[in-house]
């Protein structure tokens, strides 16, 4: 169970690809704002994104309960992002992971260069492919699927997922979207009596 919560682990890390630009690269057409989410099917709870400058910086809280064969564990979050790095924190055990941010993987070398769509390029490049335009909760969102998942995206942001891994399926959609907010400084700031420990080896 321990290496299977693992895998989960990475993959949520890997969901908060859509995040951290700067200077006119931009993840958002929106300056700032706050979107939660909740869970359901294998993994239920909730989510709370804050993000502001674009995308320059983003964090997200979890607060999951994972149902394995039967058996139950919490997921207390949170995962702080930006361009260089994106850092996974276990609110329960003060530890953390620090990985570098995929997405540097589509930046331009010029990184003064407007750019949009970061998200959607790195899915792509991942392998991700549109299948499709469907409405959820009023939205016109783009249908994007990869590996059998499949991701409803409404102006670069993430409203509605459908995960299947490993025969365990999660649901995650929106429940309240706030653009163009206030966001408070210190929802960005990692914690510094965090112990960093190294990323879990996927085999």
């Amino acid at each position: 169970m321990k290496n299977l919560l693992s895998h989960l682990t990475v993959v949520l890390i890997l969901l908060s690809v859509l995040c951290a630009q700067e200077n006119n690269i931009k993840v958002y057409t929106v300056k700032s704002g706050i979107i939660e989410y909740k869970y359901s099917g294998s993994m239920s709870g909730t989510e709370t994104v804050y993000f502001d400058n674009y995308g320059q910086k983003e964090t997200k809280y979890q607060n999951i309960e994972v149902s394995i064969m039967g058996t139950k564990q919490k997921m207390n979050k949170t995962i702080y992002s930006t361009l260089e790095s994106i850092i996974t924190v276990d609110n329960n055990t003060k530890t953390g992971m620090k990985i570098p941010n995929p997405i540097n993987s589509v930046l331009p070398k010029d990184k003064k260069q407007e750019v949009k769509d970061l998200g959607i390029k790195l899915m792509e490049k991942m392998g991700a492919k549109k299948v499709g335009n469907e409405k959820v909760l009023d939205k016109d969102c783009e249908v994007w699927e990869m590996m059998g998942n499949k991701f409803y995206i409404w102006n670069g942001f993430m409203i509605k997922s459908d995960v299947n891994m490993m025969g365990m399926k999660t649901t995650v959609i929106a429940t309240k979207i706030e653009l163009d907010v206030n966001v408070p400084a210190d929802k960005f700031e990692v914690p510094k009596d965090i112990k960093f420990q190294k990323m879990p080896s996927m085999h």
